[in-house]
């Protein structure tokens, strides 16, 4: 529907940008409230399906608005996020922590990387038919730069509003991804450049 609507709308980036914001609340209402289904997943394919089909829908005029005003919304909701998780968290789990809780987190989070890699490494020669040209080194990097952030973090804060589970198994969950969150962004994302390095996957441009 957004396609179509999109490809009788020539040169408004105004019209345009408005109905992409209406129709990705759209399809969060129908996910939420007549498909029973995560409103967060219905937006994440509304997404995807826009970049692989939907932007050569958009005029050239309107490109960089519609730039614009989706990438101050991201901005925007990425911020209330972090800030709604972190309230929760410290109204809600601060007595719900403890040092058992923290060493299952460490767990689950190295016991996390080795998944992402075992998984990249099985994708690999699929991959690599793609034209990918993948070797154990970019797995590695991969497996590693994976950041958890706001949609993770969304998914556990709706939890915890969800009254059909119970607040110790919500609080207990949000816990963790916050947690992941949290580590993949200070430790995985502070030391991905040299990482990077190490493995020998930097190189310098060609002039």
């Amino acid at each position: 529907m957004l396609t179509f609507w999109l490809g009788h709308i020539h040169n408004a980036p105004i019209l345009e940008a408005n109905l992409t914001l209406c129709v990705a609340y759209l399809c969060f209402f129908v996910c939420e409230t007549i498909a029973g289904a995560s409103g967060i997943l219905g937006i994440v394919c509304l997404g995807l399906y826009m970049t692989n089909k939907g932007k050569t829908r958009i005029s050239v005029e309107s490109e960089e608005m519609m730039h614009n005003l989706w990438s101050y919304i991201g901005f925007a909701a990425e911020t209330a996020i972090f800030l709604l998780s972190g309230l929760i968290m410290a109204i809600e789990l601060h007595d719900f922590i403890t040092w058992h809780y923290v060493v299952k987190l460490l767990c689950l989070y190295v016991i996390l990387h080795i998944i992402r890699f075992l998984a990249i490494i099985v994708m690999m020669p699929i991959m690599n038919l793609f034209g990918y040209k993948l070797n154990v080194s970019t797995c590695i990097f991969l497996a590693y730069a994976g950041l958890r952030g706001a949609v993770g973090l969304a998914l556990a804060l709706m939890l915890t509003s969800n009254k059909k589970i119970g607040k110790d198994a919500s609080d207990l969950i949000l816990f963790y991804v916050a947690g992941l969150v949290i580590l993949t962004l200070f430790v995985n994302g502070m030391t991905a450049g040299w990482l990077l390095n190490k493995l020998g996957l930097a190189k310098e441009p060609v002039l």
